[in-house]
């Protein structure tokens, strides 16, 4: 006799809590005249009612298998079944592998009881996208490579090229200091050009005007005396 206890749990934030009125018992009852006798939580069933009712509980029966795993979105549950005549023998001896994508291994007959045979071709898929993307990352980085060992070998051209440039800046910078110099130079020069030809033009002039000066004051000194006689 085998019995299972199954329950839909609904998951929180720390841990799954069994939803209400989710219990289910289920158990076998196997004879030696290979019948069966089936019973859910204590009440007499029988095999398509209890098939029924946990599929509509999201377990795969249509694999008649002596140990099932299914593992689907909020529940976790575990259904023992008693084997066929010779299943047990036929496991026994199967490959760990398949050999051929034609013949079945235990690999493939545990992947085809717990559900995750579905993801085999998606798997393959990704396996050969992986391939692509690898072939690609593969030449990028060959080509890479090949991109830094000609920059590399360019190295000393670049530094030949920043240093002619930073003596060319040297250069302007000298030439803009020399030319400034020069403007000041000829500013200085001006001034004190412009200072010399007064000091030699006051000299020169000193004499006119004071002969000139004197006449001013003269005609005003006459100018005077003539206008008080003209008053007695």
């Amino acid at each position: 006799m085998g019995t299972v206890n199954h329950c839909q749990n609904q998951p929180g934030p720390d841990e799954y809590t069994v939803v209400p009125n989710s219990t289910l018992a289920v158990a076998r009852t196997a004879y030696k005249n290979n019948t069966s006798k089936y019973t859910i939580n204590g009440r007499a069933s029988n095999y398509k009612e209890v098939q029924t009712l946990l599929k509509g509980r999201g377990i795969d029966l249509d694999h008649n298998r002596f140990l099932i795993l299914q593992v689907s979105q909020h529940r976790l549950c575990v259904i023992y079944l008693t084997p066929q005549q010779g299943e047990v023998e036929s496991i026994a001896q199967m490959k760990p592998k398949a050999p051929s994508e034609h013949e079945d291994g235990l690999l493939e007959y545990l992947e085809d009881i717990i559900g995750t045979s579905q993801y085999k071709e998606p798997i393959e898929t990704a396996l050969v996208e992986m391939e692509r993307l690898t072939e690609d990352r593969t030449e990028k980085l060959n080509r890479l490579r090949l991109v830094e060992r000609e920059k590399n070998a360019l190295e000393k051209e670049k530094r030949e090229a920043e240093n002619y440039l930073r003596l060319q800046n040297d250069h302007v910078r000298a030439q803009s200091t020399l030319y400034q110099f020069y403007i000041w130079r000829c500013l200085v020069d001006e001034k004190e050009a412009k200072q010399e030809i007064v000091r030699g033009f006051l000299p020169a002039m000193r004499g006119p005007v004071l002969k000139t000066v004197s006449r001013l004051r003269a005609k005003r000194s006459s100018l005077r005396n003539a206008s008080v006689i003209k008053t007695t």
